[in-house]
């Protein structure tokens, strides 16, 4: 955990600790730090930083850096980005790709500090054929979008650039030109509508910005106006069959006059047909430096009709049959951008960089054919340096109808060709390379073992076949140096070990992942299980990381495996007109609660007690809470859900059926599905509730008053819940150890009609007025979960979990009063142990109300108790299994004072020690001693694997105490 640590100390230094309290607060959902925050002192600052720059100028150690860099999963994250920004004072630079020549999208030379805004997360595309458009993210590369486009039509596409990489965001703010420039315009030319954050932090849409800002934005250059968000842009027809071509001549074989005679007709040649022209030094047959001129082609057309239009209007070039390949328009993006033949269109997914070096590079725009004399004069220049290129980009076409006040780009009319010229300049095999360059090498050598590192162990064959394949599956691709983290990557161990609270499983000797893969989007979710199977990957899914026995991020019966790990998976939309919410399963607990009480002072949900309690695997358990007496579980709250089924598809809860909607709520994660949503009922809270915390040690008579509490506490008005907590202390009258017996409440009321309720029910507990606090519900949470006084409500978005530590817990539920003396028992072995803790939970009231059939969680009627025993130790223990021994004696110790036939257990609180499935087990009748029976009872447990055999008969989602198939499905 050393690497998380560092993180969090590092992600709480004043300047990013406030914007992420800041953000967090005005977006829609909690910032998740581990993937979205990066400063200097954590591990994976330089990887995400040179993660898509092609410029190493701007890496050097002497260029400033950003405090910090946020990576955005969300457009409210965005909208936050700015308010928070305005308020705390902060100068910001926006990076939507890393093809920035001089790198301003993510250097600021004139204004430091400042912070970095990548929109790496943020490239989600939506094709609508039937509209001819599509919305993009601004994240999003030009090869995703071309790619998405391809796979719901071959004859459409769209103008945009070359290079495959370079993102969408900020390329259309240039204008953006392409291969088919002189057939439709730039990229700009062809937006219909766009969202942008304003300076206010608002998103305007076309109609909202007015025409003036919508212009200006379509070429008048990025980071000016406000943050582009999305682009909805006109797709155009494409033929089915285009055609490519390449050939080139060297000086000694005439070059000169063919690219004169280029620039002389160019601009009148048929519009389907784009050829730049790239000029590069290369050796000549002598084995002498030389000019290489290559004709780079792209013909919307096939090759016979090419063929007429270079021979009608450029027979010069000489071009044959042999020269040209015929393909789809989405292959010819490839080849135009210089990718070897046969490289799958695929490999536009991976938005990987092939060009990275020093460079400085200018352009020029030409509208009068430049003399031979003049070019030869180029040529000698070009000459002398070590590695120039240049390359001329013609326009004409379309380009010369538009006006050059349509948008900002003003290029069109009588321009023939654009000329950009770029100097490399390190070249790794110079022998005449200054000392000072050699340094300049050696620290991009430096730089680029750190960014290599990560993409060389994402590119083994497990993790780059699943990058693969879950990008072609999804509606957006994925970003590998914010989404997928191998063993070699630094941030692996932080990542891995961001939520879980039991370290145990976090050991070296514990089973690690091939690797963690942290979903942007729900289709991510829908394509990791998908290529899961066509892989044959076993994988885990962690929601958060209260997991008592790890099995959702710890394969021990099952390796190698992978994680999936939902922690940006964390939106939460409440709906105060129908008492709802829509809440995704990474989302905590206590932003769930943080959110609602935004919307709403007297609208509630009955969750758990603990905040940053991952609420997708809390309700699949039940999830009890300080309401369960009033509301029951979280599982009796739910309303709708969505799931990935073991085909890859998102069941909503009329498509799942009524079977699979029963399974989910309360019998258990990792066995049906993965949950993406719930859909939950809101419940009415009282403006003002009340708190209160009183205790006793064994000394002040704890045996009597916490025997008296198993005698009433169910009968009690169900607005009043009061846990019960043990703990060891010292004695304040000799100093030794005793028990100390605390009893802490939230009241769905004021102070003066609990302390009725209580001097009704419960005299004996003796609460006076002074005890008791009046606050709000959300307010409550903190103080129930045992935060400090004073701590603000913001602190439940921040997931942090206050609680890490070794430890073994088992549970049980209580159907009649334990006896004092069987409580004495208890106290004697608890005083043997050096950390141990039980906490007693109240039932009654609606609990007892509804049936245990209604959801998998079956410990309604009768039940005066739940049961939880625990013991921690240190990290420095050197025999932890005395621990896990003491536990389990004190468990056989109350065999006798707890439910039987079958002894209750509590999924949430998950006990290997009572059974598990061995590898790809099935199942078989009898079950009477089933561990299944009791976390759900034997009915219960039969219908969910009467549902389980139906929705995945082939157990493709199991774990150690998943719910098993029948054998003969």
């Amino acid at each position: 955990t050393q690497t998380y640590y560092s993180l969090a100390t590092s992600a709480n230094s004043s300047t990013a600790k406030n914007f992420i309290e800041c953000v967090s607060i005005n977006s829609e959902l909690s910032v998740p730090v581990v993937t979205t925050l990066f400063t200097p002192n954590t591990s994976s600052f330089t990887s995400v930083l040179g993660s898509t720059p092609t410029n190493l100028r701007f890496l050097e150690p002497s260029v400033p850096k950003p405090q910090f860099i946020f990576t955005p999963l969300h457009d409210s994250h965005v909208q936050a980005a700015v308010i928070c920004s305005k308020q705390l004072g902060f100068h910001f630079r926006v990076r939507s790709g890393g093809h920035d020549y001089e790198g301003v999208s993510y250097v600021s030379e004139i204004e430091t500090p400042f912070i970095l805004i990548d929109l790496i997360n943020l490239r989600l595309v939506h094709v609508d054929i039937e509209h001819n458009s599509a919305w993009v993210q601004a994240g999003a590369t030009i090869g995703e979008l071309y790619y998405k486009i391809s796979q719901k039509s071959k004859v459409h596409g769209f103008p945009a650039g070359i290079c495959p990489s370079v993102g969408i965001g900020g390329h259309i703010t240039g204008g953006g030109y392409g291969a088919m420039l002189r057939k439709y315009g730039l990229a700009a030319d062809n937006v219909l509508d766009a969202r942008l954050v304003d300076v206010n932090g608002r998103i305007l849409d076309r109609e909202m910005m007015g025409k003036d800002l919508f212009w200006a934005i379509r070429g008048g250059g990025g980071g000016s106006f406000g943050i582009i968000l999305w682009w909805k842009i006109k797709l155009v027809p494409v033929p089915e069959t285009v055609t490519f071509f390449r050939v080139g001549k060297t000086l000694e074989q005439g070059a000169t006059k063919l690219v004169y005679r280029w620039q002389q007709v160019m601009d009148k040649l048929d519009e389907d047909l784009f050829i730049d022209v790239l000029f590069q030094i290369v050796n000549s047959s002598t084995n002498e430096k030389t000019l290489k001129i290559s004709y780079n082609a792209l013909f919307l057309g096939d090759s016979n009709r090419l063929l007429k239009v270079l021979g009608d209007g450029f027979p010069e070039l000489g071009l044959e049959k042999k020269d040209c390949m015929e393909m789809s328009w989405v292959e010819s993006v490839l080849y135009v951008d210089g990718y070897p033949k046969g490289t799958p269109v695929q490999s536009l997914l991976q938005a990987k960089n092939r060009f990275r070096t020093y460079f400085k590079a200018k352009s020029d725009f030409v509208s009068v054919p430049i003399p031979e004399k003049a070019l030869e004069g180029l040529w000698t220049r070009m000459l002398k340096e070590e590695n120039p290129a240049m390359v001329w980009t013609p326009l004409g076409g379309m380009m010369s109808r538009i006006s050059e006040s349509k948008i900002p780009y003003p290029h069109r009319k009588g321009i023939l060709f654009m000329s950009t010229n770029r100097i490399y300049t390190v070249n790794m095999f110079s022998k005449s390379s200054s000392v000072a360059v050699h340094q300049l090498l050696l620290y991009s050598l430096l730089f680029l073992q750190t960014y290599y590192s990560l993409a060389t162990s994402a590119n083994s064959s497990t993790a780059k076949n699943f990058i693969e394949c879950v990008s072609i599956n999804s509606e957006l691709s994925v970003p590998v140096v914010t989404t997928i983290f191998t063993p070699n990557t630094s941030s692996f161990t932080s990542v891995l070990g961001s939520t879980p609270t039991n370290l145990r499983f976090l050991e070296l000797s514990v089973p690690k992942p091939q690797f963690i893969f942290t979903p942007l989007h729900d289709s991510h979710v829908q394509a990791a299980v998908i290529c899961s199977k066509q892989l044959g990957f076993h994988f885990r899914v962690r929601s958060g990381g209260h997991d008592y026995e790890g099995v959702s991020y710890v394969s021990e019966i099952e390796t190698p495996f992978i994680l999936i790990d939902l922690i940006n998976l964390r939106l939460v939309h409440v709906d105060i007109e129908h008492n709802s919410a829509w809440v995704q399963a990474g989302a905590t607990i206590g932003e769930l609660y943080y959110k609602i009480s935004q919307k709403s002072k007297v609208h509630g949900f009955p969750a758990g007690i603990c905040p940053t309690v991952g609420i997708g695997g809390h309700i699949t358990g039940g999830g009890y809470g300080a309401m369960l007496r009033k509301y029951g579980l979280a599982a009796d709250n739910v309303l709708d859900a969505r799931i990935v089924d073991v085909n890859g598809q998102i069941l909503d809860r009329e498509m799942m059926g009524k079977d699979l909607f029963w399974a989910i709520r309360g019998g258990g994660g990792g066995s049906f599905g993965i949950i993406l949503w719930w859909k939950i009922k809101l419940v009415p809270v009282p403006e003002t509730v009340t708190f209160f915390r009183v205790g006793k040690t064994l000394e002040q008579g704890a045996t009597k008053l916490v025997y008296r509490w198993q005698q009433v506490m169910d009968k009690l008005d169900e607005d009043l819940f009061i846990d019960v907590l043990f703990q060891i202390v010292n004695s304040s009258t000799n100093n030794e150890r005793t028990v100390k017996i605390s009893y802490n409440a939230l009241f769905l009321g004021d102070s003066n009609r609990l302390l009725k309720v209580l001097g009704d029910g419960f005299p004996e507990l003796g609460l006076e007025k002074k005890d008791c606090m009046e606050m709000s519900w959300v307010e409550s949470v903190l103080y129930v979960d045992e935060y400090p006084k004073g701590t603000p409500v913001q602190s439940l978005l921040q997931a942090k979990n206050t609680f890490r530590t070794y430890f073994k817990a088992k549970s049980d539920f209580v159907t009649v009063p334990i006896p004092e003396k069987a409580l004495e028992g208890l106290w004697t072995r608890m005083l043997k142990e050096e950390s141990p803790s039980m906490v007693w939970t109240p039932l009654g009231g609606m609990m007892s109300r509804i049936s245990e059939s209604k959801i998998p969680y079956p410990h309604r009627k009768g039940i005066l108790f739940m049961i939880q025993y625990l013991t921690a130790w240190g990290d420095g223990d050197k025999d932890p299994e005395r621990h896990i021994d003491w536990i389990r004696e004190v468990y056989e110790y109350m065999t006798p004072y707890v439910s039987n036939s079958p002894r209750q257990a509590y999924v949430n609180y998950r006990d290997l020690d009572l059974g598990i499935n061995k590898k790809n087990m099935c199942f078989d009748w009898p079950i009477t001693d089933h561990w299944g029976v009791r976390y759900y009872n034997e009915e219960n447990f039969k219908r969910l694997v009467r549902v389980k055999t139906k929705v995945d008969p082939h157990n493709f989602f199991r774990h150690e105490q998943s719910i098993p198939p029948l054998i003969n499905y």
